[in-house]
């Protein structure tokens, strides 16, 4: 529910309210003076009132993400749309599915890491199953390097789709395909260098799809 919480104090903000307020509302609609005495249809109720009362809603459409979690989400969608997993890398596509999987209406409410995990881990899990590499986002690396770093384990998770797909005309290790100086960034977590290659191999998987 704090997500619900959330959304509501950002409605009293924006109509102006004090506390004192925005808690006569409460007792008013429900008969409580505070959201943790509150029940879901309570809190739909609260909702409700406060749109009557001018309060205008941000609706995902168009919206740029912001808050705690927004960057999180963005780069893992980014990853999501590297392996092939979704077709739209834009914004309004990964807000429309968070809405789908969670009911959060826009990731810009999320301030609690419970509301935030549930987006998170419904993403990790849909793009394990649809890519097919059960380690994705998990410890189960051999190397260290591997372990540390997600971008690394999407490349390696892309490669493995490519080998499926007998993408390359012969055998073709990752190793060899990077070749010295790409490995070297790959080892030493460069960031710009395993975004380059996130993209470059990403063009490939989604040929494939």
């Amino acid at each position: 529910m704090a997500h619900a919480f959330a959304k509501i104090h950002v409605a009293a903000k924006q109509l102006g309210m004090d506390e004192d307020a925005q808690r006569d509302v409460y007792e008013r609609v429900t008969g409580e003076r505070s959201l943790r005495a509150m029940n879901g249809l309570q809190l739909a109720a609260v909702n409700t009132e406060m749109v009557r009362l001018g309060f205008k809603p941000s609706h995902a459409k168009g919206n740029k993400l912001s808050g705690t979690y927004g960057p999180m989400m963005r780069a893992l969608w980014l990853s999501a749309y590297n392996l092939g997993v979704v077709r739209n890398s834009r914004d309004e596509a990964m807000i429309k599915w968070v809405y789908r999987q969670t009911q959060i209406e826009h990731l810009n409410w999320v301030r609690h890491p419970e509301d935030a995990n549930k987006a998170i881990d419904a993403l990790k899990l849909w793009m394990r199953r649809e890519s097919k590499c059960p380690k994705l986002y998990t410890q189960n690396w051999q190397q260290l390097w591997q372990r540390c770093n997600p971008k690394v384990q999407v490349i390696f998770c892309q490669w493995d789709i490519l080998m499926r797909a007998d993408w390359f005309d012969g055998p073709m290790s990752l190793h060899a395909y990077l070749g010295v100086s790409k490995n070297w960034a790959m080892k030493n977590h460069d960031d710009e260098s395993l975004i380059e290659i996130m993209n470059e191999l990403g063009t490939m998987v989604r040929a494939i799809k």
